[in-house]
């Protein structure tokens, strides 16, 4: 009854306009990049021109970044140029992830509905691009919710929609994605953002857009599959794994049981199958270092999901 209610419940609000972001049964965090140190899941590709730097932000409104020292800025110490549609893409792989939300921290200082900021999206390696909030593409998602975004009335120049004027501080916005297995038969593998800015031919001395504290993450969809509860019925450690982690959870109808292993791209790359088991012992043999995601799963349905990080 339970997943029946779940599928009315999408199939009511798919053919609303945009909402806030979805919950659904709790939001958890994948990855995040403050723009220092390494992060797993975000990768950024120039856009042939050097508007956006990643460094600490010295100018006016622009003086320090949100998480310091650095932030992703249209220039770290000069205002914006006239004349530019400048970029830079996140990718994000999403092979085991029916949802996908994406945040982040930003302040904006340009010319009211002239310059500013926009943000496109592409489901095929960048081979096609629609503006994020009147997407029409093949993948489109079955349910798309906003916080904090710009709208259908916010133009810029050449009827470009985006954040226009000056912001009220920090900002946290997000987009969330939700694919439908049953009703939309394929979720893309690769989710590509492009963040542009764009100014018209009338200089002036303002400072752009700044960005920082991307945040990805998934909504628990929910389903009508009994999930364990933990740290009640399934433990596992240690976590970091160095040589070997144990899984230890109840198995009262004496089951078996399935541990798959995913790394940081959704690819699989371990599966450890065992017979009426109530503990599972994943050995690190030849994994390279980095943080994974776990999927244990009963034969009768019962099923577990969480991360791993191996050091």
């Amino acid at each position: 009854m339970k997943k029946v209610n779940f599928f009315l419940f999408i199939l009511l609000f798919a053919t609303h306009g945009f909402s806030q972001i979805n919950p659904f049964y709790g939001i958890y965090d994948l990855d995040s990049c403050k723009f220092f140190g390494d992060t797993k899941m975000i990768s950024f590709t120039d856009s042939s021109q050097t508007l956006w730097q990643i460094g600490k932000p010295s100018k006016p409104y622009f003086d320090t970044a949100y998480s310091k020292p650095y932030a992703m800025v249209t220039d770290t110490i000069n205002p914006y140029p006239k004349g530019v549609n400048a970029y830079f893409d996140l990718v994000l792989l999403n092979r085991i992830y029916s949802n996908m939300i994406v945040g982040f921290k930003h302040k904006y200082q340009s010319d009211t509905l002239k310059d500013g900021g926009y943000i496109e999206v592409s489901y095929d390696s960048g081979k096609n691009w629609n503006n994020v909030i009147d997407d029409k593409a093949v993948h489109q998602p079955r349910f798309f919710n906003m916080k904090n975004m710009y709208s259908q009335k916010d133009s810029l120049t050449m009827n470009y929609k985006g954040f226009s004027g000056t912001s009220d501080g920090w900002i946290y916005s997000q987009i969330q994605w939700v694919w439908l297995l049953h009703l939309d038969g394929i979720i893309p593998e690769e989710l590509q953002l492009r963040f542009h800015f764009i100014s018209d031919t009338i200089g002036n001395e303002k400072s752009g857009w700044m960005i920082d504290n991307i945040l990805v993450s998934y909504a628990d969809l929910g389903s009508s599959v009994k999930k364990m509860k933990e740290p009640n019925v399934l433990h596992y450690f240690p976590n970091p794994l160095i040589d070997e982690s144990i899984f230890k959870f109840e198995n009262l109808k004496k089951e078996k049981f399935t541990l798959q292993l995913f790394d940081n791209k959704g690819i699989l790359v371990k599966t450890i199958i065992e017979d009426h088991p109530e503990s599972i012992v994943l050995k690190r043999e030849n994994l390279s270092g980095g943080l994974y995601h776990f999927l244990l799963q009963s034969e009768s349905g019962i099923e577990s999901k969480g991360n791993l990080e191996i050091e």
